[in-house]
């Protein structure tokens, strides 16, 4: 996969497109950062501001897309941490737009 972008890493508080690809009922979620092919990590408590009531499987299923918002990049192979919270609405607008334009 080509990214179009020219940094190879996302920077902190950049709003990122993302991919479920597995996720721990216990820690967290695998994602895949899409607009740079990286791999990430959201951990629980970062996907909302109040507490998560029974399994993240009830509204997150592998394959989901979902803007999120780079809290480290991470350095070589290191997998970059994501947060749900602090994304704003109109970030998340600008995002999905942004990531419908560079693959169309």
């Amino acid at each position: 996969m080509t990214t179009p972008y020219t940094a190879s890493r996302p920077t902190i508080d950049e709003v990122a497109m993302c991919t479920v690809t597995e996720f721990n009922e216990d820690s967290g979620l695998r994602v895949t950062v899409d607009e740079y092919g990286l791999d990430g990590f959201l951990m629980l408590t970062e996907l909302h501001n109040k507490k998560i009531r029974g399994p993240v499987s009830n509204f997150l299923k592998v394959g989901t897309q979902l803007p999120l918002s780079v809290v480290d990049p991470g350095t070589g192979d290191g997998s970059v941490f994501l947060s749900k919270k602090g994304v704003k609405d109109q970030q998340a607008k600008d995002c999905k737009t942004r990531y419908m334009l560079n693959n169309s």
